[in-house]
């Protein structure tokens, strides 16, 4: 009761009180990396059977 009443702060951190609260995390730089490493890698496989 003591530290709940001196260092509410510590209490709710020790306690966990507070809810988390959902993030959102944008993934459209990731997407976007994974869609041009496929590119490349279909164009290094298509480019050399085209050009014979």
């Amino acid at each position: 009761m003591l530290i709940r009443r001196r260092f509410p702060w510590l209490y709710d951190r020790i306690a966990g009180n507070k809810p988390q609260q959902p993030t959102f995390v944008p993934h459209w730089q990731l997407m976007g990396m994974i869609a041009l490493a496929v590119l490349v890698i279909l164009l290094a496989i298509l480019i050399p059977l085209f050009n014979q």
